[in-house]
């Protein structure tokens, strides 16, 4: 991926950071063409539903209430989420996101992923990619 002010490819538009969060999961960043994402530490292979709600306030700051396009990387996180914490994404990702995109390349984050978005239906548009160039052709595309 291009960093910002350098020349861009076909494919790549820049963008800049516009706000980051650093927390002990990872960084919640907003670029500047709006998409909001999140990419957890590298030893970081699950999330407890404890630390979904602290995510959830970092996510509402960052976009100050208004929903963005969202990104995830989540290819580490390799460890199942509780039954809980599958509900409250689904409750709750409409709070700070227009759409949900996951990266992903394990089955457990496959499992997760889809556990959600059939079991626990979310009100927003979510979807699985194996890379975050396709994700984020979709969210730009489309949200």
């Amino acid at each position: 991926m291009a960093q910002p002010n350098t020349p861009m490819t076909d494919n790549e538009i820049a963008y800049s950071i516009v706000d980051r969060i650093e927390w002990e999961l990872g960084t919640i960043e907003l670029r500047s063409d709006n998409i909001l994402q999140f990419y957890p530490y590298e030893h970081v292979t699950g999330i407890s539903l404890e630390e979904l709600k602290i995510m959830l306030v970092h996510l509402k700051e960052i976009t100050k209430g208004e929903p963005r396009p969202y990104f995830s990387h989540n290819i580490n996180l390799t460890e199942p989420l509780s039954t809980n914490a599958k509900l409250f994404i689904g409750k709750h990702c409409h709070e700070f996101a227009t759409a949900f995109a996951i990266s992903e390349k394990h089955p457990i984050t496959r499992f997760m992923a889809h556990s959600i978005m059939y079991l626990h239906k979310p009100s927003i548009p979510m979807k699985l990619f194996k890379t975050e160039e396709r994700a984020f052709d979709w969210l730009k595309s489309s949200f």
